[in-house]
């Protein structure tokens, strides 16, 4: 594999091998070994053949960075030049048996910028679509396609409706209705209260008869 293609979207898994052997800290980079990221020229090989110390050698080298057994395992690939110098190339990890390598910085931010601007574009057209009740709701980009099939029917049904005027005038006339009913409601209960009362409870005013005898005493 040369260092210039890009394998990022990649899987290897050999369930044979896993079948036969552990997959553990001693034998991942020999399960690795077996996968297309590997480099037959490496220093791993050169100090199997050459019964040699992989320190000694210069150039490129697999080595073991981390794992976390029996799930994960870290693997490094680096430019040794140097005994004590060597610089990391890349990373690839085992993850439950399949083999895969680790993203770019630069692919990693590229693939949030991306989400993050979808998500921002998709914010501001539901701000539009809200905001402008006479405009046709904003179609997902994954609903383009199916909304330029529907019918003109179908497509001036999607607008958002507003009030009818008819429908608020007869709710005034019902609310009106229903406040004069209440109205004379009352006024008859009163009526009725003030009929019901006896004689004495009525303050009637005195009158005087005008009599004969009244009239002389009074002469």
């Amino acid at each position: 594999m040369s260092d210039s293609e890009d394998v990022s979207g990649t899987v290897w898994r050999d369930d044979m091998w896993l079948s036969s052997y552990p997959l553990n800290y001693h034998t991942a980079l020999d399960y690795f070994s077996c996968s297309p990221f590997w480099d037959p020229g490496c220093n791993n090989v050169r100090a199997r053949l050459e019964q040699r110390p992989l320190a000694e050698l210069h150039g490129v080298e697999y080595t073991l960075d981390s794992c976390q057994e029996p799930h994960l395992f870290v693997i490094c690939k680096q430019l040794r030049k140097a005994a004590d110098l060597a610089a990391p190339e890349m990373f690839f990890y085992i993850l439950d048996g399949s083999v895969y390598q680790t993203p770019t910085i630069h692919a990693a931010f590229s693939a949030r910028l991306n989400r993050c601007m979808y998500n921002v574009q998709r914010a501001f057209l539901r701000l539009q679509s809200d905001l402008d009740p006479l405009v046709k709701p904003i179609p997902t980009p994954s609903a383009t396609s199916n909304m330029q099939t529907l019918a003109p029917q179908q497509q001036i049904s999607s607008k958002r409706r507003l009030p009818n005027p008819d429908d608020i005038h007869a709710t005034n006339r019902i609310i009106s209705h229903v406040l004069r009913k209440n109205a004379f409601a009352a006024n008859d209960q009163q009526q009725t209260s003030v009929l019901s009362s006896e004689p004495s409870d009525l303050h009637l005013p005195h009158v005087r008869a005008n009599t004969p005898a009244a009239s002389g005493v009074a002469s």
